[in-house]
């Protein structure tokens, strides 16, 4: 079992970051699902979305603009959504807002999880202290322990 899905943009606007995102989350200890490497590939994009989120213990969502653009950035947080709460596990999914986009700005399916949700803004603004990306990678990897021990 995967610990982790990354949803990003199929278009793979954002991959580099997205593949630093990976090594760096991977260093710390976590296997995580990405489109790019964990895809079968013959097999449709619903269908590995759905088996990835099933086979998954959490779903980060990293919201750019490009992926709030995206039909399969929709479809991906509307599958998640529904199998964290056919499931029960409603706190699964975290999201990263990695460009300056506001609560407003998001799908309505990602609004109605809002407040069940863990939420990590990436650093915008180089000169906010506290928002840096080493405090990201430290909340991720409190978020990442904490909800592992709560379903376990």
């Amino acid at each position: 079992m995967k610990e982790v899905t990354v949803e990003t943009t199929p278009c793979n606007a954002d991959s580099k970051w997205i593949k630093q995102f990976h090594d760096k989350v991977s260093s710390i200890g976590f296997e995580l699902c990405l489109e790019a490497k964990d895809f079968i590939g013959g097999s449709g994009i619903a269908e590995n979305v759905i088996n990835a989120i099933d086979s998954s213990r959490r779903v980060i969502s990293i919201i750019t603009h490009n992926f709030l653009k995206s039909t399969w950035g929709s479809y991906e947080m509307e599958m998640t959504r529904m199998h964290a709460f056919q499931k029960g596990r409603e706190d699964m999914v975290i999201v990263v807002v990695k460009d300056d986009i506001q609560v407003t700005d998001m799908p309505e399916v990602m609004k109605k999880m809002w407040f069940k949700i863990t939420y990590i803004q990436w650093p915008n603004d180089e000169h906010l202290a506290y928002n840096t990306e080493e405090i990201c990678y430290e909340k991720m990897k409190m978020s990442l322990k904490m909800k592992e021990e709560t379903t376990i």
